[in-house]
């Protein structure tokens, strides 16, 4: 099966070079008075395609000014218990399944890469997620966002959605100091996503999330999850700013139990990038330059006797993910 994931990864590439990294293909319609549609989001490290639909009929969506979180956390607040929308979705993390495939099946080729260090540019580039892929079951509420266009003073246009609510994630891989490790795994969390996209002026979007991990697997111990990221592009020019034309992640995995058996184990990840924009066929794009550290107390892969060591111990990955943002 995790053969067939990474042939998957291989197929959607051709894809995503016509469409650009980051882009998005999607659809809307009503059907017999509930609204529904599909998106596919192709992005380097993580596409993911969804389908949802309204679940009261004749539902209208909720459509409010672009930019405005308060705004935004308010009226999701007010409707927190009532949710009206379900979302099926399903995510790839390609590069990171790719990495802890080579090492795991082919790990000549792997260490190919390995550099000065102690680093492998294969596990820098994929490092960051703890299982290849995931599918979700969304259930909350949500609102589309929406801007003024300046040369048609009064018309409005779609630039986004925002989504909150209880979110169920499930899958049959983990991946362990970046070897992959079959068994059943499921995470029930808080989530509040959004997309922002004003054409040639700004791109946001964030993913807050905290739940708790339960595993399958006598490696992998149940973690509560903590999870921010904020991911901001201006296409206007603007002095230099720590939030603005950068990208920021930091994720916590805490275990739910201090117990040694099995052996407790953490996993904290931080990575910063910073956006420089350039002019490329007549148009802005953004060249990535990222970095970070990965650090893990873990149940560690003896790379000579090809299997588990018997106890964790703490591990730092440091991180490289340069990208080109279309």
């Amino acid at each position: 099966m995790y053969r067939i994931l990474i042939i998957i990864c291989v197929l959607i590439n051709p894809i995503k070079q016509n469409l650009g990294n980051g882009q998005t293909i999607a659809f809307q319609k009503n059907m017999s008075g509930y609204y529904c549609g599909a998106q596919a989001t192709f992005d380097l490290y993580k596409p993911y395609a969804s389908l949802f639909i309204n679940l009261k009929k004749n539902n209208k969506p909720i459509i409010i000014d672009s930019g405005r979180e308060s705004e935004i956390i308010s009226l999701f607040s007010k409707n927190f218990l009532s949710p009206k929308f379900m979302l099926l979705q399903s995510t790839f993390y390609q590069l990171s399944a790719l990495s802890s495939y080579l090492e795991t099946d082919h790990p000549s080729i792997f260490n190919r890469f390995n550099t000065y260090f102690d680093i492998n540019l294969i596990r820098s580039i994929g490092a960051g997620y703890k299982e290849p892929y995931a599918f979700t079951l969304f259930l909350g509420n949500s609102l589309f966002l929406s801007y003024n266009e300046s040369d048609q003073p009064g018309k409005r246009k779609q630039s986004g959605s925002a989504l909150a609510g209880f979110a169920f994630n499930a899958g049959f891989h983990n991946i362990l100091d970046n070897i992959y490790v079959t068994g059943f795994w499921y995470q029930p969390e808080l989530v509040f996503v959004g997309k922002l996209h004003e054409p040639e002026r700004r791109r946001i979007s964030w993913d807050f999330r905290l739940g708790t991990k339960i595993n399958r697997s006598h490696l992998v111990r149940d973690v509560i999850v903590f999870s921010v990221e904020r991911n901001h592009s201006s296409y206007q020019p603007a002095d230099w700013s720590f939030f603005d034309n950068s990208l920021l992640k930091y994720r916590l995995y805490i275990p739910t139990s201090f117990s040694d058996n099995p052996p407790w184990s953490t996993y904290q990840y931080f990575i910063y990038a910073k956006k420089f924009p350039i002019k490329l066929f007549g148009k802005t794009r953004f060249v990535v330059i990222g970095g970070g550290i990965c650090w893990e107390w873990i149940y560690h892969y003896d790379r000579q006797l090809k299997q588990f060591e018997a106890q964790p111990s703490g591990k730092i990955t440091w991180l490289i993910q340069p990208n080109i943002e279309f």
